[in-house]
């Protein structure tokens, strides 16, 4: 398993994760990225978790094919249970919603804050996501927008914070700080897209009756607002 088979959006994830570190990847699947981690040198070793024994077992498949059991190792777990305190700095959660992603970084807070790094690619909650690993002491220092089969991502790198972190605005929670989005003219295209979308939208619904409509109208000129405040920074 080589950078080839990974798709653009792990690649992302895989880039993000300092060299040396030691890593766990919550929700495996099939191993890609920790097989490429080590395959490619950054990392001496990986733990592959996942909670359903299926992907498990073909994760484990992988890791042997590739000749890593000695360096990998699967483990059945429901997000970070079966990891003890400071037996890794990073742990890289991809491809799930953000609401998922924050239960796994909460439920198991003495994991949590032995952690240095968070790597992290949620579907969607992109907000609840942001705030949370605030919350949990972390700063974000990077993220990396992405479409990948005409559906954006967003990647990002969270590390412990050491100091005092800007207070984040609303609109930064809501579509990130551009200071930290490495391909921000391509993420400000995307965003310029989504804010001509809800403006026809408002048209639209301008024209309708109704307390729905009225409501789903007000939600749209608040994102409008926030996509702009966004825009500017």
């Amino acid at each position: 398993m080589n950078s080839k088979k990974l798709s653009q959006r792990l690649r992302l994830c895989a880039d993000f994760v300092t060299e040396g570190c030691r890593v766990a990847d919550i929700g495996t699947d099939h191993a890609a990225l920790p097989v490429f981690l080590v395959q490619s040198g950054r990392c001496g070793g990986a733990v592959a978790s996942d909670l359903r024994k299926g992907p498990l077992s073909s994760a484990g498949k992988n890791i042997e094919a590739a000749g890593l059991q000695d360096k990998i190792q699967c483990r059945l777990s429901n997000g970070m249970e079966k990891l003890t305190p400071g037996e890794v700095d990073t742990v890289l959660v991809a491809g799930m919603g953000g609401r998922l992603m924050g239960s796994i970084l909460t439920s198991h807070p003495d994991v949590t804050d032995s952690l240095k790094t968070l790597v992290l690619q949620p579907q969607w909650d992109y907000e609840y996501i942001r705030k949370l690993v605030v919350s949990l002491g972390f700063s974000i220092i990077k993220e990396v927008f992405v479409t990948e089969h005409g559906k954006p991502y967003i990647a990002m790198k969270c590390v412990r914070s050491i100091q005092d972190v800007v207070p984040y605005s609303k609109a930064e929670f809501c579509f990130g700080r551009m200071s930290v989005i490495e391909n921000a003219d391509e993420y400000r295209s995307y965003l310029s897209r989504q804010l001509e979308k809800n403006k026809r939208l408002m048209e639209k619904l301008s024209e309708s009756t109704g307390v729905h409509a009225a409501a789903r109208l007000e939600e749209l000129k608040e994102t409008v607002a926030l996509i702009k405040e966004a825009l500017n920074q």
